[in-house]
């Protein structure tokens, strides 16, 4: 608490004592006190009081949660083929690739500024006169089209001679132009550099709070209250593949070289080796048999293809 500021020291106690107040006499359920202080959920509630420094017994009535025994990862079941992510190529082309480069294109276009907290700003482009092929002499049209590198049988060609800067107003919002909301976006969840970002488009980056972007990109909801855009993009593609989500905790991750070792048991098996010549092949790897073994349970074979 001492390295607190005196504002958040107050806001600190205002919250911890109004929540105590509210279990112990009017007995309210630590939703309901979260939304009343305007946390997003209850354990968000408890996590910011466990990082002001109070004591367990304040931050809830529950037991806290470190007291609770971890629940086991569940282990993986029946595998079932997916559809092919290929099938989305095209979707993913017209959807999402096309769109993001015309972005691109038009950032050189895009004047920006921030105006009482809103995001205000235009569109600027210098458009050429369409020019046809009737306005000049037929060896003006090839000499116009030769510079340009353009079909002299083209009926109409832009005249760079003459350009017209035309301004577009894009109006003001609490967020930044959609093409760089869909940029930026798009550049975390490709795992772009933050830092290299701030740089380039920020005016200050040394006023940018570091610890909160790296939260609105990575948090996860069991410690921090709330998930990041990554965490998010992650539950999204998980329902889209046919995955669930919800309560408990999910099924251990394995890494490439474990699947691929797990991959290769159930193979050596559906061979007819022994365990035994199973664990001889695969001494290279440096697994102890009861790794081994652990690994021949999850009865994993590579996806048909």
């Amino acid at each position: 608490m001492e390295s607190l500021s005196v504002k958040e020291q107050s806001r600190a106690l205002h919250d911890a004592v109004l929540a105590h107040v509210q279990r112990v006499e009017k007995n309210k359920p630590e939703d309901q006190i979260a939304e009343q202080l305007g946390y997003g959920s209850a354990e968000h509630m408890h996590n910011q009081f466990r990082r002001w420094g109070f004591p367990d017994w304040l931050v809830s009535k529950e037991p806290p949660e470190l007291d609770r025994p971890k629940r086991q990862a569940r282990n993986l079941g029946t595998q079932q083929e997916l559809p092919p992510a290929g099938n989305a190529v095209a979707l993913f082309q017209q959807e999402l690739i096309e769109p993001l480069i015309r972005a691109v294109k038009s950032l050189p276009g895009l004047v920006e500024a921030v105006h009482d907290g809103s995001f205000v700003g235009m569109t600027v482009q210098h458009v050429p006169r369409r020019l046809s092929r009737t306005d000049v002499s037929e060896d003006e049209w090839r000499d116009l089209c030769q510079a340009q590198d353009l079909d002299p049988a083209s009926e109409q060609i832009p005249d760079l001679r003459f350009i017209t800067t035309v301004r577009q107003y894009i109006g003001a919002s609490h967020v930044p132009p959609q093409p760089l909301v869909t940029l930026i976006g798009a550049y975390c969840l490709a795992g772009g550099d933050t830092k290299a970002l701030l740089e380039l488009l920020h005016r200050n980056p040394s006023e940018v709070d570091v610890d909160k972007l790296e939260r609105l990109l990575h948090a996860k909801k069991s410690v921090h209250g709330e998930d990041g855009l990554i965490r998010k993009a992650e539950q999204v593609t998980t329902v889209v593949r046919g995955g669930k989500l919800g309560r408990g905790a999910p099924p251990a991750d394995i890494s490439a070289a474990e699947f691929s070792i797990a991959c290769n048991i159930t193979d050596f098996r559906e061979q007819g080796l022994t365990e035994d010549q199973i664990y001889q092949k695969l001494a290279w790897t440096g697994r102890t048999p009861k790794e081994l073994a652990k690994l021949a349970s999850l009865r994993l074979r590579p996806p048909e293809h």
